[in-house]
């Protein structure tokens, strides 16, 4: 009996003890610092703090992010830029796929083969799994598929960003991709600048007549 009062009051007393989880679970922001700190209760503690702590010092916290932001433009400016560049070299080479049919018949890629079409093909792209309603016009079908007997086709997005090191083709793999876009991009004018010439120079047959 003498024990079971004991446990009774020493569980009145733990009941009693001020506990933060009525702060904790009031915000609802608290489930990422619960799933993945280490210290789950006590960081959603310091991170409700640090919000209350704002919230009552509005000044100072305006003055902290203008101080921060001034410090990182300079990376921050890297950061949209290298953005921007690859963006660009994105749009270049598919442009270049799509609109000519010459780089399609002398370039060759090592993973994927290109597979371009007059009107739009609806398939499942096998990365990201869309594109099955409306279709698209260029397709990259995988050289070596699991199972091997698969037809397993990306789109040009999946292609590019999940293909990191194998964009560009084989004939240009010691380049990086903005450099071998525009090698592609000069060797498709020069072999365009070669048909003009041809059809508007005379044969040999024309001269002797």
């Amino acid at each position: 009996m003498t024990f079971a009062l004991s446990c009774l009051a020493l569980s009145v007393r733990l009941i009693a003890l001020p506990r933060p989880w009525s702060r904790v679970l009031a915000y609802p922001y608290t489930t990422s610092a619960i799933l993945y700190s280490p210290s789950p209760l006590k960081m959603d503690a310091k991170n409700v703090y640090a919000r209350e702590w704002f919230r009552r010092n509005p000044e100072k916290h305006n003055r902290a992010i203008t101080k921060w932001i001034r410090e990182n433009q300079d990376k921050r400016r890297e950061i949209v830029r290298a953005s921007d560049q690859k963006r660009h070299v994105y749009i270049r080479l598919y442009k270049l796929l799509i609109n000519y049919e010459w780089p399609m018949q002398h370039f060759t890629w090592k993973t994927h083969t290109p597979v371009k079409t007059q009107e739009a093909v609806k398939r499942a792209c096998s990365s990201c799994g869309r594109y099955e309603r409306q279709g698209l016009r260029l397709w990259w079908k995988r050289r070596n598929p699991k199972p091997a007997d698969a037809d397993l086709y990306d789109c040009f997005a999946c292609f590019y960003t999940l293909n990191p090191g194998h964009v560009a083709p084989i004939e240009y793999e010691s380049l990086s991709l903005r450099e071998a876009v525009d090698t592609m991009q000069e060797a498709r004018k020069q072999h365009d600048k070669s048909l003009r010439q041809a059809i508007a120079s005379p044969s040999d047959n024309d001269k002797t007549r």
